[in-house]
C-alpha cells in the first residue's frame, strides 16, 4: 500500500470515527422534570429546554465565564451617559476581544447563554450611538424579564429620536446588560440545586 494510499485510509477511519461519535452523543438520552412534575425523556441535550440544562460548569469552563464577567465587569463600570460614542466603541472593541473568545471555548448552556445576552446588549448600545433610536417600534430581544423588547437602532434613511431619546434607550440596554452579568455571575458561583435534566443509560418510553 502507498503512502498516499494509507494516508487516505486513515483520514477515512478518522472521519468515521468523528461522525460515529457525533451520531452518539445526539442519540444520548435525557430525562427531564418541568414545573408541574411532569416526565420528559428526548433525545440529545439540545432538545432539553435550556432552563432545565444542569448549568454546573467544570473549572475550566468557570475559569473562562469568569474572564468573560471580568471585561464585562469593566465595561458595566465604565458606561455612563456622557460618555461619547467613540470612545464607547472603543471599549466595546476591547470587549469583543474577550468574551465572543470564551464563549467559543464553553459548551451550551445557561451560563453561555446569559453571557452572550449581556454582550448582545452592548452591541445594541453600540448600533444605538451609530444610528440614533427609531422613533417608532421596539425590537423583540429575548426572554430575560423586564427586557423582551428593547429600543430598535433607526434603519438607514429612517428618521431617529431626539439625543433624550437614544440615553434614554442606552440607559434601558444597559440596565437589561447588568441584569444579564449578575445572572451569569450567580449562575457561576450558584448554579443551585435543579432538578436539571439527567442523562440515562437506555431510551426510556415516557409514561401516559
Amino acid at each position: 500500500m502507498t503512502a498516499a494510499r494509507r494516508a487516505l485510509t486513515l483520514a477515512s477511519l478518522v472521519a468515521g470515527g468523528l461522525a460515529l461519535l457525533a451520531a452518539d452523543v445526539a442519540a444520548q438520552t435525557y430525562r427531564w422534570l418541568d414545573d408541574k412534575g411532569a416526565v420528559h425523556y428526548v433525545q440529545g441535550i439540545d432538545n432539553v429546554p435550556e432552563r432545565y440544562r444542569d448549568p454546573r460548569l467544570s473549572s475550566a469552563d468557570r475559569e473562562t465565564a469568569f474572564e468573560a464577567l471580568k471585561a464585562l465587569r469593566d465595561l458595566e463600570a465604565l458606561v455612563a451617559l456622557d460618555m461619547s460614542g467613540l470612545v464607547y466603541q472603543w471599549r466595546l472593541s476591547k470587549l469583543e476581544e474577550v468574551v465572543p473568545k470564551s464563549l467559543r471555548a464553553m459548551r451550551r448552556g445557561r451560563v453561555a447563554s446569559t453571557l452572550s445576552r449581556a454582550l448582545g446588549h452592548y452591541r445594541l448600545a453600540g448600533q444605538l450611538y451609530e444610528r440614533g433610536v427609531a422613533v417608532s417600534k421596539d425590537r423583540a430581544a429575548g426572554s430575560a424579564p423586564g427586557c423582551q423588547r428593547l429600543p430598535r437602532p433607526a434603519a438607514p434613511r429612517e428618521p431617529s429620536g431626539s439625543d433624550a431619546d437614544r440615553m434614554a434607550a442606552l440607559q434601558v440596554v444597559w440596565r437589561c446588560a447588568s441584569d444579564q452579568i449578575a445572572a451569569a455571575e450567580a449562575l457561576a458561583l450558584r448554579p443551585g440545586s435543579g432538578p436539571w435534566a439527567e442523562r440515562v443509560k437506555t431510551p426510556a418510553k415516557a409514561r401516559p
